[in-house]
């Protein structure tokens, strides 16, 4: 109670925001109308999000093979409740799950990391990220505070109840493989999960939910 606002500034944006704002700046001399600087510049972003993931695994494989055994790098092979912390930890630093998945997949893609090991530190990234929310909040409302709880201890029952059941934390990694694999065959696969996961799913269920409501 009485706590002035609370703000979290993310190491990662820091990095990144001067030169997206001299990107935009750049483009809004040439006189070019916004949409088209919002576009080009949606262009560049996704232009450097996909060379840095081309880039990422081979540097992961410079950095990593030859530090294979190191204390850190031990631990985030070792997965189980000590890989849970560490995504958890990474998590906070840099304010995103994005960010630490992101690093996981070309080390996956590399071969530095196992799949068994990186699944726990996704777990740790998905607590890692309702800290911040819920580190705000305290300097919100009493509503703020109970959302973000609800969000953290969502997060953390899940993981309680599911992953020590070998069985049942083995079905996300058996599911990815099956899904890799058929990628593989065929580029069309991951798009086709994209749109039915990201549009055609929640689409269809805000239907349902809107033609049952009588909305």
């Amino acid at each position: 109670m009485g706590a002035g606002e609370v703000e979290f500034a993310s190491p990662v944006k820091a990095i990144t925001k001067p030169v997206a704002k001299l990107v935009i700046h750049w483009l809004e001399n040439w006189s070019l109308p916004d949409a088209a600087v919002g576009t080009i510049a949606l262009a560049l972003a996704l232009i450097g999000i996909f060379a840095a993931l081309a880039r990422l695994p081979r540097l992961m494989r410079d950095l990593f093979l030859s530090r294979a055994q190191g204390a850190f790098f031990r631990l985030m092979r070792g997965g189980g409740v000590r890989g849970i912390l560490i995504g958890v930890f990474i998590t906070v630093l840099v304010q995103s799950s994005s960010i630490t998945t992101s690093l996981l997949v070309p080390m996956i893609g590399a071969g530095i990391l196992p799949l068994e090991g990186a699944f726990p530190i996704t777990l740790g990234a998905n607590i890692g990220t309702t800290v911040t929310a819920l580190l705000a909040s305290t300097a919100g409302t009493r509503d703020a505070v109970t959302i973000a709880l609800v969000h953290l201890l969502f997060n953390l029952a899940g993981i309680g109840i599911l992953y020590p059941i070998r069985a049942i934390r083995l079905i996300p990694i058996h599911l990815g493989r099956k899904l890799a694999d058929l990628s593989m065959r065929s580029r069309v696969v991951p798009i086709l999960y994209l749109v039915f996961l990201f549009f055609l799913l929640p689409g269809t269920v805000i239907f349902v939910q809107r033609v049952l409501s009588g909305g």
